[in-house]
């Protein structure tokens, strides 16, 4: 699972919890224990408190005993990681670019469940395989495989594994992906590790040195729905741009013109607004 904005994906998590049905129930849990190290002032003893109290439906029935030993296994954890880079990116957004030349490309396809299909692993390229070296922006070229992401991207959730095979099989014929599949030879402690998939989008204007003579379509602040930038390029009538940061929305009522992240910051300056005006008068 990725997480494409960290705040929005945090504050979801620590209203609704994570319930012993969740798939990504460990993931979630390690996710919130990882960013409380990372990025609060709180203590070992107040970070396991939140968490547990975030996690109680995962851990409903279980000994308190068993929940405090594992919740501080993943502390422990957590705090090896705190000086490194790569695991610290992960909990914090990131911004990416877009490209004509990589839209065009896209649109030249023609197909609509190819196009959205390519978009969406354009995306998770530049996503996953950006990373900062000595502050300096780069771009992995193989980054590991995340079909479900890709489908929720896409929208092809409930497309039919045979048809999904045959979209990955025609952008790798077109030369839109490639795939590379790396042995681990520590697959003997864990058979699972016997190999791992990854792959490269060819035509990611980020894997080039020089990018100067690129013109940029947008760059993505708002991944609440990111199929919108495709839609936006393709003039889709349904989709408009927001007028505080150009993001691709859905024009729905006539009434809605900010996206999620504008509206948010709007709303949180006229709450100060009010509060300075509320604290003077009394």
């Amino acid at each position: 699972m990725i997480i494409f904005e960290n705040d929005k994906f945090l504050k979801n998590v620590k209203k609704n919890g994570v319930s012993g049905t969740d798939q990504y129930a460990k993931f979630k849990i390690n996710y919130v224990m990882e960013d409380m190290v990372f990025n609060s002032s709180y203590r070992k003893n107040k970070i396991i408190e939140k968490v547990k109290s975030i996690a109680k439906q995962y851990f409903y029935g279980l000994p308190d005993n068993f929940i405090d030993k594992e919740l501080e296994i993943l502390y422990e954890s957590a705090k090896e990681k705190i000086n490194d880079e790569d695991s610290k990116r992960k909990h914090e957004n990131k911004i990416i670019t877009l490209y004509d030349s990589e839209m065009k490309t896209i649109e030249a396809l023609r197909d609509d469940e190819l196009m959205r299909l390519a978009f969406a692993t354009l995306i998770l390229h530049k996503f996953c395989g950006q990373y900062l070296d000595g502050g300096v922006e780069k771009y992995r070229k193989y980054v590991d495989t995340c079909e479900a992401d890709a489908y929720r991207v896409a929208g092809l959730d409930k497309v039919s594994g045979t048809k999904k095979d045959k979209l990955w099989k025609k952008l790798y014929d077109k030369n839109m992906i490639d795939y590379w599949l790396k042995n681990n030879y520590m697959w003997q402690y864990k058979p699972e590790w016997i190999a791992k998939r990854l792959f490269t989008v060819p035509y990611n204007v980020d894997l080039k040195s020089d990018k100067h003579n690129e013109d940029i379509f947008k760059r993505i602040t708002n991944y609440d729905n990111v199929l919108l930038y495709l839609k936006y390029w393709l003039k889709d009538g349904n989709v408009t741009a927001c007028m505080d940061c150009g993001c691709p929305i859905d024009k729905g009522t006539k009434a809605k013109k900010l996206c999620s992240n504008c509206a948010s910051i709007r709303k949180k300056s006229s709450d100060k607004a009010r509060y300075n005006r509320n604290v003077a008068i009394t």
